[in-house]
């Protein structure tokens, strides 16, 4: 059983929200509304705020391989 107190992580409750987005049938092309695009970018938002995510973003950027905007 799930504590229902995981599914309330920042990360987890976006990632629930694609659940419904896809088509299972791989024979259909699938259209991506612009609904959808925004609950996919803020679940990649959600990622990029984790500390892992931070030290990640800041360790590459010290060893120059981009630059951190705001």
């Amino acid at each position: 059983m799930i504590n229902n107190r995981a599914l309330e992580i920042p990360t987890i409750s976006k990632l629930r929200l694609l659940y419904d987005n896809y088509v299972r049938d791989t024979g259909v092309n699938e259209q991506v509304t612009p609904a959808e695009r925004a609950e996919e970018n803020s679940l990649l938002d959600s990622f990029m705020a984790t500390p892992v995510m931070k030290y990640t973003m800041h360790f590459l950027a010290d060893k120059g391989t981009f630059s951190i905007e705001d």
